[in-house]
Protein backbone atom coordinates (compact mmCIF):
# COMPACT_ATOMS: atom_id res chain seq x y z
CA UNK A 1 0.00 0.00 0.00
CA UNK A 2 2.77 2.54 0.71
CA UNK A 3 4.13 1.67 -2.39
CA UNK A 4 1.08 2.36 -4.88
CA UNK A 5 1.11 5.79 -2.24
CA UNK A 6 4.82 6.70 -3.55
CA UNK A 7 4.51 5.72 -7.08
CA UNK A 8 0.57 7.88 -7.22
CA UNK A 9 3.03 10.83 -5.44
CA UNK A 10 5.50 10.47 -8.19
CA UNK A 11 2.77 10.72 -11.01
CA UNK A 12 1.07 13.80 -9.73
CA UNK A 13 4.81 14.85 -10.00
CA UNK A 14 4.80 14.54 -13.30
CA UNK A 15 6.71 11.25 -13.43
CA UNK A 16 4.75 8.94 -15.83
CA UNK A 17 7.68 6.33 -15.78
CA UNK A 18 6.26 5.07 -12.20
CA UNK A 19 4.97 1.22 -12.18
CA UNK A 20 4.30 -0.78 -9.46
CA UNK A 21 5.77 -3.88 -9.16
CA UNK A 22 3.09 -6.69 -9.13
CA UNK A 23 4.13 -9.85 -6.86
CA UNK A 24 0.86 -11.51 -6.33
CA UNK A 25 -2.70 -11.69 -7.74
CA UNK A 26 -4.94 -10.51 -4.73
CA UNK A 27 -7.06 -7.48 -4.67
CA UNK A 28 -3.54 -4.62 -4.03
CA UNK A 29 -2.36 -6.45 -7.15
CA UNK A 30 -5.24 -5.87 -9.38
CA UNK A 31 -5.18 -2.22 -8.16
CA UNK A 32 -1.45 -1.93 -9.11
CA UNK A 33 -2.01 -3.95 -12.24
CA UNK A 34 -5.36 -0.80 -12.81
CA UNK A 35 -2.94 1.68 -12.17
CA UNK A 36 -0.12 0.59 -14.51
CA UNK A 37 -2.05 -0.02 -17.34
CA UNK A 38 -3.84 4.00 -16.09
CA UNK A 39 -0.38 5.66 -16.34
CA UNK A 40 0.58 3.84 -19.80
CA UNK A 41 -2.17 5.29 -21.32
CA UNK A 42 -1.35 8.62 -19.85
CA UNK A 43 1.90 9.01 -20.62
CA UNK A 44 1.03 7.62 -24.24
CA UNK A 45 -1.56 10.49 -24.87
CA UNK A 46 0.57 12.78 -23.52
CA UNK A 47 3.36 11.78 -25.82
CA UNK A 48 0.89 11.91 -28.89
CA UNK A 49 -0.30 15.48 -27.58
CA UNK A 50 3.18 16.65 -27.36
CA UNK A 51 3.86 15.71 -30.60
CA UNK A 52 0.94 17.64 -32.06
CA UNK A 53 2.39 20.75 -30.61
CA UNK A 54 5.81 20.55 -31.62
CA UNK A 55 4.72 19.59 -35.36
CA UNK A 56 2.00 22.86 -35.08
CA UNK A 57 -0.67 20.66 -36.62
CA UNK A 58 -3.53 23.26 -35.52
CA UNK A 59 -5.60 22.01 -38.37
CA UNK A 60 -9.02 21.70 -37.73
CA UNK A 61 -8.87 17.48 -38.32
CA UNK A 62 -5.90 17.27 -36.37
CA UNK A 63 -7.54 19.31 -33.50
CA UNK A 64 -10.47 17.06 -33.81
CA UNK A 65 -8.61 14.00 -33.26
CA UNK A 66 -7.38 16.14 -30.02
CA UNK A 67 -10.52 16.00 -28.98
CA UNK A 68 -11.48 12.37 -29.99
CA UNK A 69 -7.76 11.14 -28.01
CA UNK A 70 -8.97 13.25 -24.67
CA UNK A 71 -12.78 12.10 -24.42
CA UNK A 72 -11.00 8.36 -24.84
CA UNK A 73 -8.57 9.33 -22.36
CA UNK A 74 -11.08 10.48 -19.79
CA UNK A 75 -13.07 7.69 -20.09
CA UNK A 76 -9.97 5.08 -19.89
CA UNK A 77 -8.48 6.59 -16.87
CA UNK A 78 -11.35 8.24 -14.90
CA UNK A 79 -12.90 5.07 -14.97
CA UNK A 80 -10.77 3.08 -13.16
CA UNK A 81 -9.53 5.68 -10.74
CA UNK A 82 -13.20 6.06 -9.10
CA UNK A 83 -12.63 2.25 -9.19
CA UNK A 84 -9.18 3.01 -7.08
CA UNK A 85 -11.18 5.14 -5.33
CA UNK A 86 -13.91 3.11 -4.22
CA UNK A 87 -11.38 0.31 -3.14
CA UNK A 88 -9.19 2.28 -1.37
CA UNK A 89 -12.83 3.50 0.84
CA UNK A 90 -13.77 0.14 1.22
CA UNK A 91 -9.93 -0.82 2.63
CA UNK A 92 -9.85 2.15 4.43
CA UNK A 93 -12.91 1.04 6.24
CA UNK A 94 -11.44 -2.02 7.65
CA UNK A 95 -7.92 0.11 9.07
CA UNK A 96 -8.16 1.07 12.53
CA UNK A 97 -8.60 4.78 13.30
CA UNK A 98 -5.41 4.65 14.96
CA UNK A 99 -3.48 2.26 12.33
CA UNK A 100 -0.66 4.54 10.80
CA UNK A 101 -2.17 3.59 6.92
CA UNK A 102 -5.02 5.51 7.88
CA UNK A 103 -3.40 8.54 6.79
CA UNK A 104 -1.65 6.63 4.23
CA UNK A 105 -5.36 5.83 2.46
CA UNK A 106 -6.26 9.57 2.81
CA UNK A 107 -3.11 10.81 0.97
CA UNK A 108 -3.68 8.42 -1.59
CA UNK A 109 -6.99 9.75 -2.15
CA UNK A 110 -5.99 13.17 -2.28
CA UNK A 111 -3.54 12.36 -4.98
CA UNK A 112 -6.61 10.49 -7.22
CA UNK A 113 -8.31 13.83 -6.61
CA UNK A 114 -5.32 15.62 -8.23
CA UNK A 115 -5.20 13.05 -11.22
CA UNK A 116 -8.66 13.68 -12.23
CA UNK A 117 -8.13 17.25 -12.07
CA UNK A 118 -5.26 16.54 -14.13
CA UNK A 119 -7.53 14.79 -16.70
CA UNK A 120 -10.05 17.36 -16.83
CA UNK A 121 -7.77 20.40 -17.08
CA UNK A 122 -6.48 18.06 -20.40
CA UNK A 123 -10.17 18.32 -21.45
CA UNK A 124 -10.57 21.78 -21.31
CA UNK A 125 -7.03 21.90 -23.52
CA UNK A 126 -7.67 19.86 -25.99
CA UNK A 127 -11.78 20.50 -26.37
CA UNK A 128 -11.93 24.00 -25.43
CA UNK A 129 -15.04 25.13 -27.18
CA UNK A 130 -15.29 28.20 -30.08
CA UNK A 131 -15.47 31.25 -28.23
CA UNK A 132 -19.38 33.21 -28.21
CA UNK A 133 -17.87 36.65 -29.08
CA UNK A 134 -19.96 39.83 -27.30
CA UNK A 135 -19.47 43.15 -26.71
CA UNK A 136 -18.54 42.85 -22.95
CA UNK A 137 -16.45 44.93 -20.87
CA UNK A 138 -13.01 43.59 -19.51
CA UNK A 139 -13.35 45.31 -16.39
CA UNK A 140 -16.49 43.65 -15.49
CA UNK A 141 -15.35 40.37 -15.68
CA UNK A 142 -11.92 41.15 -13.90
CA UNK A 143 -13.77 42.24 -10.89
CA UNK A 144 -16.11 39.52 -10.85
CA UNK A 145 -12.96 37.45 -11.60
CA UNK A 146 -11.09 38.85 -8.21
CA UNK A 147 -14.22 38.41 -6.15
CA UNK A 148 -13.18 34.77 -6.28
CA UNK A 149 -9.73 34.94 -5.22
CA UNK A 150 -10.60 36.61 -2.06
CA UNK A 151 -9.50 34.03 0.03
CA UNK A 152 -6.24 33.49 -1.60
CA UNK A 153 -4.91 36.84 -1.67
CA UNK A 154 -6.00 36.90 2.28
CA UNK A 155 -4.16 33.90 3.18
CA UNK A 156 -0.99 35.34 1.53
CA UNK A 157 -2.03 38.87 2.65
CA UNK A 158 -1.28 39.86 -0.85
CA UNK A 159 -2.37 44.13 -2.04
CA UNK A 160 -4.39 43.91 -4.82
CA UNK A 161 -3.72 47.19 -6.59
CA UNK A 162 -6.33 47.96 -9.27
CA UNK A 163 -6.02 50.45 -12.46
CA UNK A 164 -9.14 49.71 -14.48
CA UNK A 165 -9.32 52.50 -16.89
CA UNK A 166 -12.98 54.12 -16.58
CA UNK A 167 -13.66 54.81 -20.77
CA UNK A 168 -12.51 51.28 -21.25
CA UNK A 169 -13.16 49.87 -25.38
CA UNK A 170 -15.64 47.27 -25.22
CA UNK A 171 -14.40 43.87 -26.34
CA UNK A 172 -15.09 41.07 -28.36
CA UNK A 173 -14.98 38.58 -26.35
CA UNK A 174 -16.60 35.40 -24.66
CA UNK A 175 -17.05 36.15 -20.58
CA UNK A 176 -16.66 32.85 -19.05
CA UNK A 177 -13.49 31.62 -21.15
CA UNK A 178 -12.07 35.14 -20.65
CA UNK A 179 -12.85 34.92 -16.57
CA UNK A 180 -10.64 31.45 -17.32
CA UNK A 181 -7.91 33.61 -18.92
CA UNK A 182 -7.95 35.42 -15.92
CA UNK A 183 -8.16 33.53 -12.86
CA UNK A 184 -5.10 31.08 -14.14
CA UNK A 185 -3.39 33.74 -14.57
CA UNK A 186 -3.98 35.71 -10.99
CA UNK A 187 -3.58 32.00 -9.57
CA UNK A 188 -0.38 31.85 -11.28
CA UNK A 189 0.69 35.24 -10.11
CA UNK A 190 -0.51 34.40 -6.02
CA UNK A 191 1.22 31.77 -6.09
CA UNK A 192 4.29 33.75 -7.18
CA UNK A 193 4.04 36.77 -5.10
CA UNK A 194 5.96 36.64 -1.66
CA UNK A 195 4.01 36.74 1.76
CA UNK A 196 2.40 40.34 2.49
CA UNK A 197 3.67 41.01 -1.45
CA UNK A 198 1.48 42.68 -3.64
CA UNK A 199 -0.35 42.27 -7.38
CA UNK A 200 -1.16 45.34 -9.66
CA UNK A 201 -4.06 44.74 -12.64
CA UNK A 202 -4.46 47.26 -14.94
CA UNK A 203 -6.30 47.82 -17.73
CA UNK A 204 -6.08 50.19 -20.93
CA UNK A 205 -7.15 50.80 -24.83
CA UNK A 206 -5.07 50.11 -27.08
CA UNK A 207 -5.36 52.53 -30.57
CA UNK A 208 -4.70 51.18 -33.98
CA UNK A 209 -1.10 51.96 -34.47
CA UNK A 210 0.29 51.60 -30.95
CA UNK A 211 3.60 50.29 -30.71
CA UNK A 212 2.89 46.52 -28.56
CA UNK A 213 4.97 43.55 -28.32
CA UNK A 214 7.99 44.76 -31.13
CA UNK A 215 5.16 45.65 -33.53
CA UNK A 216 2.58 48.39 -34.45
CA UNK A 217 -1.35 47.05 -33.43
CA UNK A 218 -3.31 46.04 -36.54
CA UNK A 219 -6.27 47.32 -34.78
CA UNK A 220 -7.59 48.99 -31.44
CA UNK A 221 -7.61 46.54 -28.74
CA UNK A 222 -8.69 46.07 -25.18
CA UNK A 223 -5.22 45.76 -23.44
CA UNK A 224 -4.38 44.04 -19.64
CA UNK A 225 -1.96 43.74 -17.92
CA UNK A 226 -1.39 41.78 -14.89
CA UNK A 227 1.54 41.88 -12.93
CA UNK A 228 3.24 40.15 -9.58
CA UNK A 229 6.37 41.10 -7.86
CA UNK A 230 7.43 37.07 -7.49
CA UNK A 231 10.70 35.80 -8.21
CA UNK A 232 10.15 35.61 -11.58
CA UNK A 233 10.48 33.31 -14.28
CA UNK A 234 14.45 32.19 -14.93
CA UNK A 235 14.87 32.76 -18.51
CA UNK A 236 15.39 28.68 -19.15
CA UNK A 237 12.10 28.28 -18.84
CA UNK A 238 10.17 31.77 -20.13
CA UNK A 239 9.90 30.12 -23.27
CA UNK A 240 8.54 27.59 -22.24
CA UNK A 241 5.76 28.33 -20.21
CA UNK A 242 3.10 28.35 -22.69
CA UNK A 243 3.70 24.68 -23.89
CA UNK A 244 1.37 22.16 -22.97
CA UNK A 245 2.91 19.91 -19.69
CA UNK A 246 5.30 22.25 -19.06
CA UNK A 247 5.57 23.20 -15.82
CA UNK A 248 7.61 24.35 -12.95
CA UNK A 249 5.35 23.75 -10.16
CA UNK A 250 5.41 20.24 -7.82
CA UNK A 251 1.90 19.97 -8.46
CA UNK A 252 1.05 21.15 -11.77
CA UNK A 253 -0.44 19.92 -14.37
CA UNK A 254 1.55 22.56 -17.19
CA UNK A 255 -1.81 22.92 -18.91
CA UNK A 256 -3.15 26.36 -17.08
CA UNK A 257 -0.90 28.84 -19.42
CA UNK A 258 -1.19 26.84 -22.02
CA UNK A 259 -4.87 27.20 -22.31
CA UNK A 260 -4.91 30.26 -21.21
CA UNK A 261 -2.85 30.85 -24.62
CA UNK A 262 -5.25 28.77 -26.60
CA UNK A 263 -8.28 30.81 -25.60
CA UNK A 264 -6.49 34.06 -26.00
CA UNK A 265 -5.59 32.97 -29.62
CA UNK A 266 -9.28 31.56 -30.69
CA UNK A 267 -10.40 35.39 -29.19
CA UNK A 268 -8.27 36.67 -32.67
CA UNK A 269 -5.73 38.63 -29.61
CA UNK A 270 -2.52 38.26 -28.27
CA UNK A 271 -0.32 37.09 -24.94
CA UNK A 272 2.76 37.80 -23.99
CA UNK A 273 5.03 37.73 -21.04
CA UNK A 274 8.13 39.60 -19.32
CA UNK A 275 9.85 38.71 -16.38
CA UNK A 276 12.74 39.27 -14.80
CA UNK A 277 14.84 37.09 -11.88
CA UNK A 278 13.76 38.86 -8.58
CA UNK A 279 11.62 41.43 -10.09
CA UNK A 280 8.35 39.64 -10.94
CA UNK A 281 6.46 38.80 -13.78
CA UNK A 282 3.71 40.51 -16.31
CA UNK A 283 1.59 39.11 -18.22
CA UNK A 284 -0.07 41.18 -21.12
CA UNK A 285 -3.32 40.19 -22.97
CA UNK A 286 -4.92 41.86 -26.12
CA UNK A 287 -8.07 41.37 -27.33
CA UNK A 288 -9.81 43.30 -30.10
CA UNK A 289 -12.39 45.86 -29.09
CA UNK A 290 -15.78 45.83 -30.56
CA UNK A 291 -15.64 48.32 -33.61
CA UNK A 292 -16.31 51.57 -32.77
CA UNK A 293 -17.84 51.01 -29.56
CA UNK A 294 -16.76 52.53 -26.54
CA UNK A 295 -17.85 51.95 -22.75
CA UNK A 296 -19.13 55.28 -21.29
CA UNK A 297 -19.87 54.92 -17.45
CA UNK A 298 -23.10 55.93 -16.53
CA UNK A 299 -23.71 58.01 -13.72
CA UNK A 300 -25.72 57.05 -10.38
CA UNK A 301 -28.72 59.49 -11.35
CA UNK A 302 -29.51 58.13 -15.17
CA UNK A 303 -30.37 54.57 -14.17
Amino acid sequence: MEELGDKMSRVEAGDLSARIEINNNDELGRLGKCFNSMIQKLKEAQEQIMRYHEEHMLRADRLASLGELASRLAHEIKTPLAGISSALKVLAEEVAEEDPKKDIFGEMQSQIKSLTNFIDNLLSYAKTPKPCLMQVNLNDILDSTIVLLNQPLKDKDIELELKLYPNLFLALADTEQMRHVFLNILLNAIQAAHQGGNIQIATSNLNRGTLWDGRPASEDGVRVTIRDDGEGISPEALPKIFIPFYTTKAKGTGLGLANAKKIVEEHSGKIAVESTAGKGTTFTIVIPAAEFVLFTPVAPGEL
